[in-house]
């Protein structure tokens, strides 16, 4: 009678081998996920800067940008303040807009006509996020709630 062979058993591959790339997928994640974390940060714009405004409201100045405008108050007091619309952030981010987008207190009074930003440009206060587009396109117009969605 043959004799039966036994079969040689492969021995496990050394971890060393695998050690090195699984750190590289591992480090890789890591920087992807900070990276994707990381969002530039919105320009508020000074209400008390005249030239800034009307560079704003009416395309008026070197830039010749559009701009996207989140009504938002500032902080008082060192306070962290309310946080910025989720929806006015994730269009921030996905960069395709071709317009710059910037935050503004509109409960400011303008000095010349003693009016609001809301009411010297007829923004409804009610409908929430205020945000409205200006610049070159034109005067401020308010972004319809059904697109702040």
């Amino acid at each position: 009678m043959a004799r039966i062979q036994k079969k040689k058993t492969e021995s496990a591959p050394p971890v060393d081998k695998f050690l090195k790339p699984a750190v590289g997928v591992a480090l890789a994640m890591l920087a992807y996920y900070f990276l994707k974390g990381m969002t530039k940060e919105i320009r508020r714009i000074d209400v008390n800067d005249a030239l800034a405004l009307r560079e704003v409201f009416f395309g008026e100045g070197p830039s010749g940008n559009d701009f996207v405008v989140l009504c938002h108050p500032e902080a008082k007091d060192g306070s962290v303040g309310l946080p910025i619309s989720s929806v006015f952030q994730d269009s921030h981010d996905d960069g395709t807009a071709p317009a710059e987008y910037v935050l503004m207190d509109c409960d400011h009074v303008l000095p010349d006509s003693g009016k609001t930003i809301y009411e010297k440009f007829k923004l409804n206060k009610k409908k929430r996020p205020t945000v409205f587009v200006s610049g070159k396109v034109g005067p401020p117009k308010q972004v319809p709630e059904k697109h702040l969605k």
